[in-house]
C-alpha cells in the first residue's frame, strides 16, 4: 500500500487490497490558488476533498453579500463530507486562503466503503459529528453573544496554538476576521480599536496579539 496515503488516511490500514485499489484509482491531487473556490454553496456534491496542505475558509453566503465564516480548515480536514449522506449538495462555500493542496475523492467511493467496512463508516461518521459540533458552537456564539464577546472569542481562536502554527494572520483580511466573528467590518474595526486602546490587544501589521489574556477570556465568556 501507498505509505503516504496511509499517513493521510488512517482508515486505509483497515482496507483489503481490492478496497484500497478501488480507493486509489478514484482520487486526484489538485492545487487551488488563494481566492479560488474549492466547493460552492448549493452546488451538487460529486467529490469529497481532503486538505493535504493549506488553509480554507468555510463560508455561509447570505443575502446582499453578507457572509459568515463558520470556521477555518487547515491540513487534515475535509470539505463536503457532511453532504454525501444527506441532500447531496454543499451547504457552504470553501475558498482557499492561500495555496492549498487537496486530494479529491469520488463521493461514491466513500459511500461504498462505508457500506462494506465498519471502520471506514465509523471514521466518516466521527468526522461528520465534529463538523456538527463546531456548527452548534458557532450558532450559540452568534445567537447569544454581543459583538464584544464574539470578537473576543474570535481573537482567542486565531491565537490558538493550531492557528498560530500556520501563521493564520498572514492569510486573513480584516473583513475575514469580521465575517468570522459574525459582524460587519465597521463594527469589528470599532471594537478592535477599543480593545487596542484599552491595551487588551497589540496590533502588529496584520497580527492581533493578546496582551491581557484574562480580560479577553472574560469578555469571551460573558459575551
Amino acid at each position: 500500500m501507498n505509505d503516504n496515503l496511509q499517513t493521510q488516511f488512517s482508515f486505509l490500514k483497515e482496507l483489503n487490497e481490492e478496497e484500497f485499489a478501488h480507493f486509489e484509482k478514484n482520487i486526484r491531487n489538485l492545487t487551488y490558488k488563494k481566492g479560488e473556490t474549492i466547493v460552492k454553496q448549493n452546488a451538487n456534491v460529486s467529490d469529497v476533498f481532503f486538505i493535504s496542505q493549506g488553509l480554507v475558509k468555510i463560508i455561509i453566503e447570505g443575502y446582499s453579500e453578507r457572509n459568515i465564516i463558520l470556521r477555518l480548515l487547515s491540513t487534515g480536514n475535509y470539505l463536503g463530507l457532511s453532504a454525501i449522506f444527506t441532500d447531496n449538495r454543499h451547504h457552504y462555500t470553501g475558498t482557499a486562503l492561500k495555496t492549498t493542496e487537496v486530494i479529491s475523492i469520488e463521493k461514491q467511493v466513500l459511500i461504498d466503503l462505508c457500506q462494506t467496512n465498519t471502520t471506514v463508516a465509523n471514521y466518516v461518521f466521527r468526522q461528520q459529528a465534529l463538523t456538527f459540533t463546531n456548527l452548534f458552537e458557532k450558532l450559540k456564539t452568534i445567537g447569544t453573544k454581543q459583538f464584544q464577546g464574539r470578537l473576543a472569542e474570535t481573537i482567542l481562536y486565531l491565537n490558538s496554538e493550531e492557528m498560530l502554527k500556520i501563521d493564520v494572520f498572514s492569510s486573513l483580511s480584516r473583513r475575514d476576521i469580521a465575517e468570522l466573528a459574525g459582524m460587519s467590518l465597521d463594527s469589528m474595526m470599532r471594537i478592535l480599536n477599543e480593545y487596542k486602546e484599552d491595551k487588551l490587544i497589540i496590533i502588529e501589521g496584520k497580527k492581533i496579539k493578546i496582551n491581557d489574556q484574562i480580560l479577553i477570556e472574560k469578555l469571551q465568556k460573558i459575551g
